[in-house]
């Protein structure tokens, strides 16, 4: 009898933790389900904040250059030395003022492709098509004229007078 009881007890106990675990994890199922969206958002809000502090170093920058004289030549020289996350900054901020008929802050890195450029345009609301900017481009035979710096494009532009505007 006492082999019996020994022999069963192994059984039992391995059955008591099974219902347990399996009660635990069946009131729990919710919390664990969400953990995965719950660790996407708080990245996605981590990446947001450093968004917004790289670009208020952009905008910050761009004061400094406001500030610094009044030709273009030292806005652009300074221009060269933002970072892309504040140029990101800038072309989104430019986007929302051409629907107020404001001029658009643009920004071009020094040694940026032309077609990144072209991207960034799209990106901005500034032209309609990639295509369009870089026909304009190969048309004015300017991809090696393009020129870094912080730009100030007149919204309703055309993609020949932004490449006008990028080689001057």
């Amino acid at each position: 009898m006492r082999d019996f009881i020994y022999g069963k007890s192994d059984v039992l106990v391995a059955l008591l933790i099974i219902a347990i675990a399996g009660t635990v994890i069946f009131t729990r199922v919710n919390a664990i389900m969400e953990y995965p969206a719950r660790v996407a958002a708080e990245a996605e809000e981590q990446a947001a904040e450093d968004e917004n502090a790289a670009g208020v170093e952009g905008l910050v920058d761009l004061d400094e250059q406001a500030g610094a004289g009044g030709d273009g030549a030292s806005g652009e020289a300074q221009g060269d030395s933002g970072s892309s996350a504040g140029q990101d900054q800038q072309n989104t901020q430019g986007s929302s003022s051409s629907a107020s008929g404001n001029p658009v802050s643009f920004a071009v890195a020094s040694g940026e492709a032309t077609s990144v450029i072209a991207d960034n345009l799209v990106s901005a609301g500034l032209v309609g098509s990639r295509q369009a900017f870089l026909d304009a481009v190969n048309a004015k035979s300017a991809e090696t004229r393009l020129r870094a710096g912080t730009f100030s494009i007149p919204p309703g532009s055309t993609p020949e007078q932004i490449v006008d505007i990028l080689i001057s």
